[in-house]
């Protein structure tokens, strides 16, 4: 991943270990939805 976009810094903000499966799992929620969706509704 050479690209740290905004989904990039929220999730490595949120997560304080980064990397980790859970990160990466967050980043491609994230990337899905969108950095501006993300985050605000979390659904477990």
């Amino acid at each position: 991943m050479s690209k740290k976009d905004a989904c990039y810094h929220k999730v490595k903000a949120r997560y304080k270990v980064f990397p980790s499966a859970y990160a990466s799992g967050a980043l491609a929620k994230c990337r899905k939805v969108g950095a501006k969706n993300w985050g605000n509704k979390s659904k477990k």
